[in-house]
């Protein structure tokens, strides 16, 4: 796999982050999360409530966010960087987005599971509805069977090692075409 390296600094953490350069969806996604900063919370009402509350130290308890569709794990190393003491939980269908996933999150202290999200456990198919390599779905059909698993189930605790939560931070984007 030919792959290129774009170093980020933040809050004095440097980080690679690898990406296949010839990938729409990798050069895309790093725009998005790094330059553009699409992730960053604190001009919304709600995005301003949860730093204060993540500043107060959630009441002795750990923060969660899980990062459903993680790509390449650009947002597990944003998140990372900017909620140091969050659990960040991956889940991430594609075999090739999985490899650079581990990859750039290396040493850092984020779970990855490699399949889907559902409503219940079991198996989907992968399914790429033509948005480079950052729109990868589930769906009942196609020829890549992928294991799936419901937040609501006790295997996706098992499996993400975290703990369950009491306070859980849900942030969820779709890549949006330009």
């Amino acid at each position: 796999m030919n792959l290129s390296q774009f170093q980020w600094n933040r809050h004095g953490a440097n980080r690679n982050i690898y990406f296949r350069p010839e990938s729409v969806g990798d050069r895309g996604v790093i725009e998005q999360i790094f330059q553009n900063e699409d992730y960053r919370v604190s001009h919304w009402p709600q995005g301003r409530a949860l730093l204060a509350q993540y500043q107060d130290g959630q009441g002795g308890k750990r923060p969660l966010i899980i990062d459903a569709g993680a790509n390449i794990g650009a947002s597990a190393v944003y998140f990372h960087t900017l909620y140091p003491q969050a659990r960040v939980v991956c889940i991430e269908p594609e075999r090739s987005n999985c490899t650079l996933l581990r990859l750039n999150t290396d040493g850092l202290p984020v779970a990855v599971f490699e399949g889907g999200i559902s409503g219940s456990d079991g198996h989907m198919f992968l399914q790429d509805p033509g948005h480079s390599v950052w729109g990868f779905r589930v769906g009942d059909s196609g020829a890549v069977k992928v294991p799936t698993v419901s937040p609501a189930s006790s295997a996706f605790w098992l499996r993400s090692t975290a703990t369950i939560p009491t306070s859980t931070w849900r942030l969820s984007w779709l890549p949006t075409r330009r």
